[in-house]
């Protein structure tokens, strides 16, 4: 399949998904009990599964139960694979009141160890959100329905939630330099907050990396004109206003469009950013993300506008007034 192709296909398979995508999204955050972790946890699975599909000759008669199959093995896998490399770089601390003296993220991995069942939790979900059988919750986490009966009653009595204590991915004090820098439109000041390799993504347009990339046709170019034709040409900076919600235990940057052009400030995109030694070193724009970007926009009470999982073929977006 060459590309043109591959890119109409993957287009299609977002298409064909835009009425699931709410509960997938839903689903996830019931796992992850985080709405950031949650998206991703979405993304990941619908790349595994456009891959496998692209791979079988038959495609999945049920793509609904097919991608919460998926999603449910990627998120115990990567619980497990979290627990791994605690137990790895912590083989001293017997419980987590021990890790007095380690850093925070220890500490939060020692505490993750003993409560996480990966297992319990996507039981649970299955069964009461999407309100599976016993027998067809088993097969999509590969195990026996009367070992899934069993594992529904005992988290039901028992179920622990996963603490939310965590270390932010990056301080507010070096993300309101990055807003101030952003929104100065100057390079040499964003050059002094970003990585020189500063990686960003925007699921599913894709990723780059490298400041000079970016800064030409990249993710910052992008951001500062907004993919407007004209603004591009004549090199004026596109009216956004940022603003900095704690969401989920995290400082995050919420997107408003200029309601001159628009009609109203409404959150448009939430950007999620990581640290390496007092940088910016990756920037996550949630721009086709409209479930997350509803979930952060009720929470914090503002209005938001929605513009679909992928770029529209025309027309801006959806206005949902809220707040």
């Amino acid at each position: 399949m060459n590309t043109p192709q591959l890119s109409e296909a993957w287009q299609s398979f977002i298409d064909k998904l835009t009425p699931i995508r709410p509960e997938l999204f839903q689903y996830a955050l019931k796992l992850t009990g985080n709405p950031f972790d949650a998206e991703d946890l979405v993304s990941d699975s619908l790349l595994k599964t456009f891959a496998s599909l692209a791979l079988q000759d038959n495609r999945a008669q049920d793509l609904k139960r097919y991608l919460l199959t998926i999603m449910s093995r990627t998120w115990i896998d990567e619980l497990r694979r979290r627990q791994r490399w605690a137990t790895q770089t912590m083989p001293e601390l017997e419980s987590p009141v021990e890790a007095t003296d380690q850093t925070d993220l220890n500490e939060a991995a020692a505490i993750a160890i003993d409560t996480l069942n990966p297992h319990a939790r996507a039981v649970l979900v299955l069964k009461d959100v999407f309100e599976l059988t016993h027998a067809e919750i088993g097969a999509i986490l590969g195990i026996e329905p009367n070992h899934a009966k069993v594992i529904l009653h005992r988290a039901r009595r028992e179920l622990q939630q996963v603490p939310e204590t965590r270390n932010p991915r990056v301080t507010r004090a070096l993300v309101e330099r990055f807003i101030s820098a952003f929104q100065s439109h100057d390079l040499e000041r964003m050059q002094a907050v970003l990585l020189e390799d500063i990686e960003a993504q925007v699921f599913p347009a894709g990723s780059g990396a490298g400041l000079a990339f970016h800064a030409k046709e990249g993710w910052l170019n992008g951001s500062w004109y907004h993919h407007i034709e004209w603004r591009e040409r004549e090199r004026s900076p596109y009216p956004l206003q940022l603003r900095i919600e704690d969401v989920a235990g995290e400082p995050v940057i919420l997107v408003l469009r200029d309601p001159d052009e628009v009609g109203a400030w409404a959150v448009e995109e939430v950007w999620r950013l990581e640290a390496s030694n007092g940088y910016i070193a990756r920037i996550i724009d949630y721009g086709f993300a409209p479930d997350l970007i509803r979930w952060v926009a009720d929470t914090c009470g503002l209005p938001c506008r929605t513009i679909g999982y992928r770029f529209p073929d025309a027309g801006y977006g959806h206005l949902d007034q809220r707040g």
